[in-house]
């Protein structure tokens, strides 16, 4: 078995590290940077599985460069600057914040929310998937 885990992706490593978290059926799972060096599509499929696991009621503490992302799919979100909170709100609110979206998402705080809302849409839509549909998460 060795053999065959050394040989796994990124991506891999990522599920496996996320499963082995989930065998004691955790109340919490703390996730650091989940995402870390793993292509788009790995990403996404990383953040599906937290989604997911949100979906069942598993409490998630994330820590994650990704803040599109994170911001998207969580209940209430943290900015941390030098160790001091200094702003927080809901994922959604932050999306939409033009301080967020000028410092840390990268854009014109115009255009931002429309992409924001666009992939809001999607995630609420992948989780009307997955609770209809639990063979998939």
């Amino acid at each position: 078995m060795n053999e065959v885990v050394v040989n796994f992706s990124g991506g891999q490593h990522q599920m496996l590290a996320i499963a082995r978290g989930l065998m004691a059926d955790p109340i919490l799972l703390i996730l650091d940077e989940p995402s870390l060096g793993l292509s788009p599509t790995l990403v996404e499929d990383i953040f599906r599985l937290i989604s997911s696991l949100r979906e069942q009621g598993v409490a998630i503490l994330l820590s994650e460069q990704n803040a599109r992302l994170s911001l998207a799919i969580c209940d209430r979100g943290y900015v941390i600057e030098n160790g001091r909170v200094t702003m927080s709100d809901t994922g959604h609110e932050l999306l939409k914040s033009n301080v967020i979206v000028e410092k840390y998402l990268g854009g014109e705080a115009s255009l931002i929310p429309r992409r924001s809302l666009r992939h809001d849409e999607m995630v609420f839509a992948l989780g009307r998937l997955l609770r209809a549909r639990p063979e998939i998460g």
